[in-house]
């Protein structure tokens, strides 16, 4: 309200506030880019879709994304079934990655980078080969991704572009008079790893 009193122009970061305008990462298009990539490997079905507690509005963008690129893409995905929440990142464990297995899945999609990486951490422990016996993504392009071996599928969201639109976005507001739109989405880039 006092930002709206005051007449300042402002836009929020990588954050959904109502009432304000943002630049935010388009998180369904970042998944939608992780179903495309399967499907190019001849993914067809089998994927469990990996999450947590905590950061709900991320995880419903991107398991939308990943639903709608299944479906665009021929991928056989139940989110019913194939969504697997834990309660944190540390819910993550082998019991239930071999379960998964056991259960058919073959591809193993992150919702971020550290879920990613803690995949790829706990199916070495399995004795499982990445990507010969299972393929596995994230998203972000944390840092993880430099120090995760084999090298983490991921979509760079990067903040410094998302910056940069603001700036910009902030620039014509203030001298050119330029109004946006409310929400100014930036797609993330695929970044193909070594697990897949």
């Amino acid at each position: 309200e006092e930002i709206k009193e005051r007449g300042v122009k402002c836009l929020v970061l990588n954050r959904v506030v109502r009432g304000v305008r943002q630049v935010v990462s388009d998180h369904c298009d970042a998944m939608r880019q992780v179903a495309e990539h399967l499907s190019s490997k001849g993914v067809a079905g089998n994927c469990c879709f990996v999450g947590y507690r905590g950061i709900e509005d991320v995880m419903r963008m991107r398991v939308q994304g990943f639903i709608e690129g299944c479906a665009a893409n021929g991928i056989t995905f139940e989110a019913e079934e194939d969504v697997w929440i834990a309660d944190s990142p540390e819910g993550i464990k082998c019991e239930k990655i071999k379960a998964e297995y056991e259960r058919g899945v073959r591809v193993f999609v992150g919702v971020n980078d550290v879920v990613g990486s803690l995949l790829v951490q706990q199916l070495h422990e399995l004795g499982y080969k990445i990507p010969h016996d299972i393929l596995v993504t994230g998203c972000d392009n944390s840092p993880l991704c430099d120090v995760i071996i084999p090298r983490l599928t991921t979509v760079d969201l990067s903040i410094r572009t998302l910056a940069m639109r603001a700036g910009r976005n902030l620039h014509a507001g203030i001298v050119d008079g330029v109004e946006s739109e409310q929400s100014i989405l930036v797609r993330g880039e695929l970044l193909i790893g070594e697990t897949t």
